[in-house]
């Protein structure tokens, strides 16, 4: 087989597998669904000053439920799979395998990806039929270019975090928590507004604020500055950079390996 071939087996086998696991198909595909129901039900109809200009509710939540699901297929999700994988030896003898270590890696990453583009689509249809939030083409593009840029800023910082968590059992409680507290402070569960000025300074230094924010400007350009906007984008690229250099230094397919760093 040639190495495309092979990797195009890859993807489909970590596909059906994660596809087969009923926890990650709640927590990864059926959670965002589920919150952005709740949301726009409850606050579709409020309105919220972000940035000086009045936002509908479902303009501010949509795009923080978008933010939040990309970041559960991309970081959540992929970290225990990593962390499950390499602690039960799975990556060990794929690497005995003709599976070649770039194939694997770039296999999590498709899987990474094509699971967010199916949240994020569903999403943002939910959301076109069931509550008329609509999108023009320009927008449109607009979400998809923040949701690759997010989507691989995500996985690279996912293979980073792979290499501080020791044990298996420690993967999923550990990044949950961690996503948890960065949803809280970034505005994903209840609007920003709420949140004194220090903590939104301190969730723009992480990731995930900077990709909700540049999600809502697709759907409410007015309420941010051009500029500001793409110093987001920087900020998610700086990141996915950093996750890069960290993995490539620290990354290990041996178990047990990470005690040892």
């Amino acid at each position: 087989m040639t190495a495309p071939a092979i990797t195009a087996h890859q993807i489909r086998y970590d596909l059906r597998v994660f596809l087969r696991d009923p926890a990650a198909r709640v927590f990864t595909l059926v959670m965002p669904v589920l919150l952005l129901l709740l949301y726009c039900s409850i606050f579709g109809n409020s309105k919220f000053s972000d940035g000086g200009q009045a936002i509908g509710g479902r303009d501010y939540f949509v795009p923080r439920i978008i933010a939040q699901g990309i970041t559960g297929a991309a970081l959540t999700n992929l970290v225990y799979i990593v962390v499950t994988k390499r602690e039960n030896g799975a990556l060990k003898r794929r690497r005995a395998t003709p599976v070649r270590a770039w194939m694997l890696i770039t296999s999590e990453v498709a899987t990474s990806i094509l699971t967010a583009v199916a949240i994020v689509a569903a999403l943002v249809l939910i959301s076109w039929f069931a509550y008329g939030v609509h999108l023009t083409a320009a927008q449109t593009a607009e979400v998809a270019g923040a949701t690759l840029l997010g989507t691989a800023a995500m996985c690279a910082l996912g293979f980073a975090v792979t290499t501080f968590i020791p044990t298996a059992e420690s993967a999923g409680p550990g990044v949950t928590l961690v996503t948890f507290l960065l949803f809280a402070i970034s505005g994903v569960y209840f609007p920003e507004t709420l949140l004194p000025g220090w903590v939104r300074d301190v969730a723009q230094v992480f990731p995930v604020r900077p990709l909700a924010l540049g999600v809502q400007n697709a759907y409410a350009p007015a309420s941010g500055h051009p500029g500001h906007i793409a110093l987001q984008f920087l900020e998610l690229a700086a990141w996915g950079v950093g996750g890069i250099l960290i993995a490539s230094r620290r990354f290990s397919w041996i178990p047990g390996a990470e005690l040892e760093h």
